[in-house]
């Protein structure tokens, strides 16, 4: 049985990390980054992230290995890996349609620097307008300052629908945050209040503590939560006695939810220290008045404005609070972030499975403050876990697919595209199931003598509540050769695994994970994919797919070959002289009457210029016997310059006008023309 771990609150259920990171086609910044070193040297080797900042929370950079001492339960240890990390500001040359358009193609491969986790309080929020307005502003402001390397994922503490898992995608976080909507605080009467009310703090609270605690394997990383909110009432003097002096007493109710939210805050601190996830609370009610209209009840201060303060100071964070101007706080945690030193030691002594060590870092220079996490936790081993849980052990595969960020030991690119099946024409069908064509492309050492590899790929797909709504495993042999006459070893190669998945309409994270039974290598890649009602809508799109000459070699799965008969590739950047093209089916629904549709395909280059065109009209002939027509284009490489393009297609029925007109439908594929 798989097993998988996934993160669940009440109200949030996060499945580990999509990954959707730029394909590379785009120019990059010129001041790059340094890779964040990865070491791998034992399990005996304890990895420690700092963060330095002077007096005015700027980080001190320069420091080095001999600036620090760490001690494990007040014992000095000798400080093996040091690296200093220093990431440039977020400024890009990219094309301008970049952060506009999601790219089809993920990889694994991206170095993810800094970790933030926006968490969106509308289970607490009031009936204020400019509160949610200014809620929808922060997070946006955050959004726009993110690095092309940074994470980021969108939470919300009531209505998760639209959460947004980890990725790097700006297109996908600014539309989850575009969901924003508040909740039901004070909605009901006094006494009511205390029960719902109630319910909303707490679960605010425990949806912070459940983020902090899940990044906790996400090691080795820049993380910070951002909390955007009107804050919870927390009152930490309720543990007072009062007297009782009827059957109901508010004051009663109130004091045993104050009690439960002073527990769980507890927790968010702990959780904190063992995580080193720093939080960075921004009040929405921006300057909070006392005095003014009478009848208002919301953005008051009070408590609420305490709990931010208190959330951020416990946890090296930040309170952005009394201020209608959040620019400045946005751009100060960045600054904070911008720069941290990783440390590796070796335990003096062995600690047991389940033990804690405490940790102290210091740094011999006076004025500065150090931001670090003072616990390391001795995890079980997958071994030990499934004792414990009376299971069979996970496969290499699972473990690989079941983490908070891909595992990057093997280099991996992924596309989905979702395709409809044939359904009864003129008969509405309640979830009928597409086909999710997956590609994996795998890079790893190219032997040394011909060889026959053998390969599992695992997929699953989990809905945006964390429900595992799918799961193939799928093996594949795939012969290497070596690399040069004589064998170089400093060599690639590369292949792609072709693989389906059936999924009803909706959203999901789609996880792929790959296991090489001969060398033992595992990796994993995530990625969000969206499955239309092909059946009942009265138009939809099927996902591109690109075939190309230039591909790697792949291992063809015969469920592909059922509904097309292309070879799709994760390759996205292609020499001019490659033979590209590219695939698409438009669908009209089953109960719709057929009507033809136009199909407007362009090109544009990286500075949005359009440099190809073409519009077709596809006739009702074409949908009379599935409903479905092709449409294939050949990318004309030779015609465009080197650098990143987008492919766009926009179908609409046609003669539809006025009222009864709907916007077209569209998709978009990123690629990019090799120099010669």
């Amino acid at each position: 049985m798989t097993h998988v771990r996934a993160f669940r609150t009440f109200a949030l259920c996060l499945v580990p990390c999509a990954l959707i990171p730029w394909v590379g086609t785009g120019a990059q910044s010129p001041a790059q980054a340094p890779p964040t070193p990865t070491f791998r040297s034992g399990v005996d080797l304890v990895q420690v992230d700092v963060s330095v900042l002077d007096k005015n929370r700027k980080p001190v950079h320069g420091l080095t290995a001999a600036d620090f001492v760490i001690r494990e339960d007040g014992t000095a240890q000798t400080i093996d890996t040091f690296a200093a990390i220093d990431l440039p500001d977020a400024v890009t040359t990219e094309a301008t349609w970049i952060r506009k358009i999601s790219p089809d193609v993920v990889t694994n491969e991206l170095e993810s620097h800094r970790i933030f986790a926006i968490v969106m309080d509308d289970a607490t929020i009031e009936n204020n307008l400019d509160a949610v307005k200014n809620a929808k502003t922060i997070a946006h402001g955050v959004i726009d300052k993110l690095a092309p390397s940074d994470l980021a994922t969108v939470i919300f503490t009531r209505d998760n629908r639209n959460t947004q898992n980890f990725t790097n995608d700006p297109v996908k976080l600014h539309a989850a945050v575009d969901t924003f909507a508040m909740g039901f605080r004070g909605m009901g009467d006094a006494v009511n209040d205390l029960a719902s009310d109630g319910l909303s703090f707490a679960n605010s609270v425990h949806v912070i503590e459940e983020v902090i605690h899940y990044l906790i394997g996400a090691p080795d990383r820049r993380k910070a939560l951002v909390y955007i909110g009107q804050g919870v009432p927390v009152d930490h003097s309720a543990g007072q006695p009062i007297l009782i002096g009827s059957r109901y007493n508010p004051n009663v109710r109130w004091r045993e939810m104050q009690l439960d939210l002073i527990e769980k805050m507890k927790l968010v601190f702990q959780q904190a220290q063992r995580s080193n996830v720093g939080v960075y609370a921004m009040d929405v009610c921006g300057l909070r008045a006392s005095g003014g209209d009478p009848q208002a009840t919301t953005c008051k201060p009070g408590l609420e404005v305490e709990f931010l303060q208190t959330v951020a100071s416990n946890t090296g964070g930040r309170a952005i609070v009394n201020t209608a101007n959040f620019e400045p706080g946005i751009t100060q945690m960045f600054v904070e972030n911008s720069s941290y030193y990783l440390l590796g030691y070796r335990r003096s002594k062995t600690k047991g499975t389940g033990q804690y060590s405490r940790l102290d870092v210091q740094v011999k220079r006076s004025g500065v403050t150090v931001r670090t996490r003072h616990l390391n936790f001795n995890e079980p081993t997958e071994d030990e876990r499934a004792a414990s849980e009376h299971r069979v052990p996970a496969s290499p595969a699972e473990l690989a697919i079941g983490g908070v960020l891909p595992d990057r030991d093997t280099p991996l690119r992924a596309t989905a595209a979702p395709f409809g099946l044939p359904s009864p024409a003129g008969r509405i069908v309640l979830d009928q199931p597409a086909a999710v064509a997956v590609v994996l492309g795998v890079r790893e050492r190219a032997p040394l003598t011909r060889v026959t590899e053998h390969v599992e790929l695992l997929t699953m797909a989990f809905t945006p509540e964390g429900d595992r709504r799918g799961a193939q495993t799928q093996t594949a042999q795939v012969a290497l050769r070596p690399a040069g006459d004589p064998p170089d070893p400093a060599a690639t190669a590369t292949y792609e695994l072709l693989g389906r998945i059936d999924l009803v309409p909706g959203r999901y994270s789609v996880r792929l994970a790959t296991f090489n039974g001969t060398t033992r290598d595992s990796g994993s890649v995530f990625l969000d994919v969206d499955v239309p009602d092909f059946v009942n809508a009265p138009l939809s799109l099927s996902g591109v797919v690109i075939e190309s000459s230039s591909a790697p070699v792949s291992a063809s799965a015969v469920a592909l070959s059922l509904f097309f008969n292309v070879v799709p590739t994760t390759e996205s950047e292609f020499p001019p002289t490659a033979a590209v093209r590219a695939f698409m089916r438009v669908y009209q629904g089953a109960t719709a009457k057929l009507a033809p549709v136009t199909v407007a395909t362009t090109i544009s280059d990286a500075a949005g210029a359009v440099v190809f065109t073409d519009r077709t009209t596809l006739e009702v002939n074409r949908f009379e016997t599935e409903r479905a027509a092709d449409i294939k284009i050949e990318l004309p490489l030779t015609q465009l310059k080197p650098g990143p393009h987008v492919l766009t297609f926009e179908a609409a029925l046609a003669g539809s006008t006025g009222s009864t007109a709907s916007a077209p439908l569209r998709r978009d594929v990123v690629f990019a023309v090799k120099k010669p």
